[in-house]
C-alpha cells in the first residue's frame, strides 16, 4: 500500500531503485571472469553488439541517402513524396513487410530503378 504522505517522494524512490537494480546487474556481469565459458560468451556478446550498432548506422545512412534522393525525384507514388514517408517505405522494404507490390512502380521507371538500387545496396550491407 502507498501512504498518502509519500506522494512527493515515490517517483524519486522508484528512480533510485531502478538505477540500483541496473548497477546491481552490471556488477554481476563482472563475475563472468570466474567461468571461462561465460567470460567468452560475454566477450562475444559485446563484440556482436558493436557490430550490430555499426550495421544500424550504415543502414540508417543508406536509408536517408536513398530516401532523400527518391523524395526529390518526380514521380506519382504517394508514399514516397517526402523524406519521412520514403524512409518508412524503404525500411519496410528492407524488413520485407512492405504491403504494396513492385508493379505499382511500373508507371515510374526511374523510381523502380532507384528502389532496386536501394534493395541491392541494402543487401550488400
Amino acid at each position: 500500500e502507498i501512504c498518502s504522505n509519500s506522494s512527493g517522494v515515490i517517483l524519486n524512490y522508484s528512480l533510485f531503485g531502478m538505477w540500483a537494480m541496473i548497477l546491481h546487474w552490471l556488477l554481476l556481469v563482472d563475475l563472468a571472469v570466474f567461468s571461462t565459458g561465460l567470460s567468452a560468451f560475454a566477450l562475444v556478446c559485446v563484440h556482436v553488439a558493436a557490430e550490430i550498432g555499426r550495421f544500424l548506422v550504415a543502414l540508417l545512412f543508406v536509408l536517408l541517402t536513398f530516401a532523400s534522393a527518391i523524395s526529390v525525384l518526380e514521380h506519382t507514388y504517394k508514399d514516397m513524396n517526402n523524406v519521412t514517408g520514403c524512409t518508412i517505405t524503404l525500411f519496410a522494404i528492407t524488413l520485407s513487410i512492405y504491403e504494396d507490390d513492385y508493379r505499382d512502380f511500373q508507371e515510374d521507371e526511374l523510381l523502380l530503378v532507384m528502389v532496386f538500387m536501394f534493395v541491392t545496396t541494402s543487401a550488400i550491407l
